[in-house]
């Protein structure tokens, strides 16, 4: 839930990150956004003393990449860029299922047991995403996150689909399913198996699942740098739409 901060600057928006901040060994914070009738440096100034962050503590917050207002603003204030993220999504009614016949398999409910494989498959995994890409917080922290976020998934009960090869799980996707679209979380190959058609495969059998499943939109987001993805996506038939700067401050 978001919290506003006010002061004789103007006031913030922003939420405190226990997640990542667990994960850091910090304090992480995300604004959403601000207004001020001075400048953001000045009542940001104010933010980050009020909050009282010390050495190591994140601060970030993301926007519309044609937003160059506050961006700008964001920048003068000590905020550096991390990366572009864009959604991609399609309506599956017109998926063209045929085309992908051949490496379309059938995907497996991961449970429990499979826990402790699934953390370690994640750890490493995500070198292309944000936190791997800030050199302040490191690659470590940045792979124990999302292992940590793995186990959360499987705690949470979320649906997250196996690719097996020889009994083996090869690659997951773990979904999130409401009324009006199924959002795919976190998502990929394991490491070492790249390059053997297995991205496809697994994407392509993510989709046919959720197909069978009813669902009419699949949504996710990924970051503009993951190029192989994007590739995955695009041969899939999914569009892209609102490409999302995202800035980092580090105290």
């Amino acid at each position: 839930m978001s919290k506003m901060f006010i002061s004789e600057f103007g006031k913030i928006e922003y939420e405190n990150r226990d997640f990542e901040s667990k994960c850091f060994k910090n304090k992480t914070l995300e604004i959403y956004n601000w207004k001020t009738e001075r400048t953001f440096k000045e009542l940001f100034d104010s933010y980050i003393s009020e909050q009282s962050l010390s050495t190591g503590d994140l601060v970030y917050t993301r926007k519309a990449a044609n937003d160059t207002k506050y961006i700008q603003e964001a920048n003068s204030a000590g905020f550096y860029y991390v990366e572009t993220s864009i959604e991609p999504y399609i309506n599956t009614v017109f998926w063209d299922r045929s085309r992908f016949a051949d490496v379309i398999t059938n995907t497996f409910r991961a449970n429990e047991d499979d826990k402790a494989e699934l953390m370690e498959i994640a750890k490493g995994m995500f070198k292309d995403l944000r936190f791997s890409l800030d050199l302040s917080i490191g690659n470590d922290l940045a792979d124990s996150r999302y292992s940590k976020w793995m186990n959360n998934l499987i705690d949470d009960n979320k649906d997250i689909q196996l690719l097996m090869d020889n009994g083996k799980i090869v690659g997951f996707m773990a979904m999130n399913h409401t009324v009006e679209k199924t959002v795919w979380i976190l998502g990929g190959t394991r490491k070492g198996y790249q390059g053997q058609g297995l991205g496809i495969a697994l994407y392509a059998s993510a989709l046919d699942y959720c197909v069978k499943r009813g669902v009419k939109n699949v949504v996710t987001g990924i970051s503009v740098s993951n190029i192989p993805v994007l590739g995955l996506y695009s041969k899939l038939g999914f569009r892209f739409g609102n490409p999302t700067v995202v800035l980092h401050y580090n105290a």
